[in-house]
């Protein structure tokens, strides 16, 4: 199990907290309520899915801000930057994750590919090349370039989706 913890200075802790959890991020986590010395321990599976670790990230996000509170990671290790510096659930997130994104993307060139953004598909061709956010903003994918039926075409936009097909 991988635990975060959330130190916290409101009271009504609980309370505050109950509207952040949903049904879906009650059967991934275990909360224990250390009330006396303002703290929450958060455990979670290190066998999940990058959007579940997404959402558990969103979560302590909120769930800090919402308990005025400060988040401790050190006992949640996701794995390691390029340069082998530890990446948390929180702490070196941003980079962790572009990270990964950038390897996903860097294997799917010479693929057949889909591209949607908000959840409707733009485009489908062979991946050629791809574009990021820049560095030290929200990662994002922001263009595509494919190989269509219709020759060369460049999506672009601000959060783009990347869904290889598998064909053989």
């Amino acid at each position: 199990m991988l635990k975060a913890r959330i130190v916290y200075q409101s009271d009504a802790a609980q309370e505050r907290l109950q509207p952040l959890l949903t049904a879906a991020m009650e059967q991934l986590l275990t909360l224990e309520w250390r009330e006396a010395v303002h703290e929450l321990g958060i455990s979670f599976s290190e066998r999940l899915t990058y959007n579940q670790y997404t959402a558990i990230h969103q979560f302590l996000l909120t769930a800090a801000k919402a308990l005025e509170g400060r988040i401790h990671d050190k006992g949640a290790m996701l794995g390691y930057l390029m340069d082998s510096t530890p990446a948390y659930i929180v702490t070196n997130w941003d980079a962790w994750s572009r990270m990964l994104h950038e390897k996903k993307l860097h294997s799917a060139k010479g693929e057949y590919v889909h591209i949607y953004k908000e959840g409707e598909l733009l485009e489908s061709g062979i991946l050629l090349e791809y574009e990021f956010s820049p560095a030290n903003t929200p990662f994002a994918l922001v263009s595509c370039t494919l190989i269509t039926s219709e020759g060369e075409q460049t999506v672009y936009g601000d959060h783009l989706t990347l869904e290889a097909e598998q064909r053989f």
